[in-house]
C-alpha cells in the first residue's frame, strides 16, 4: 500500500525528491509465529486480500515515487484497485498506533499532512 506525499517541505524534512511511504500486507502465519495484530483484513475488504491478513508496519519504507513508476513500467510491479476510505483510514490508524511502526515514518506520514 502507497502513502503519497503531499505536503512534505524537502528543507525541512531532509527528504529529497517526490518521495512516497510503503507498508505491505501479509498473510497471518499459523499459530505460534508472531505477527503485528494492529490492522487485521479479511478476505474480501479489498479483491487483492484473498485470506486474513495484517499490514506488516515492521517493514515499513520510503521509497522514490519514480521509483515505483519505474517498477510498473517494467512490469516488476503490478498496480491493485483503489482501496476503499474505510480501510484506507484503519490502515493509517493502524500506522500511528502499532509498536511496530518506527519513528522516521510516523514523522514522515505527519508530514503529509493526509489526515488534514
Amino acid at each position: 500500500m502507497v502513502f503519497n506525499e503531499r505536503k512534505v517541505s524537502q528543507e525541512a524534512s531532509g527528504f529529497e525528491g517526490k518521495q512516497v511511504l510503503l507498508v505491505g500486507i501479509a498473510s497471518v502465519p499459523n499459530a505460534g509465529f508472531p505477527y503485528d495484530p494492529t490492522c487485521i483484513l479479511k478476505p474480501g475488504e479489498h479483491c487483492f486480500i484473498k485470506h486474513e491478513s495484517y499490514v506488516y508496519y515492521t517493514k515499513a519504507r520510503i521509497e522514490a515515487a519514480n521509483a515505483l513508476l519505474r517498477g510498473v513500467k517494467s512490469g516488476q510491479l503490478i498496480p491493485q484497485e483503489i482501496m476503499d476510505h474505510a480501510l484506507v483510514e484503519r490502515i493509517v490508524d493502524g500506522l500511528q498506533q502499532s509498536p511496530h511502526t518506527a519513528p522516521k515514518f510516523l514523522h514522515f506520514y505527519a508530514l503529509t499532512g493526509i489526515k488534514d
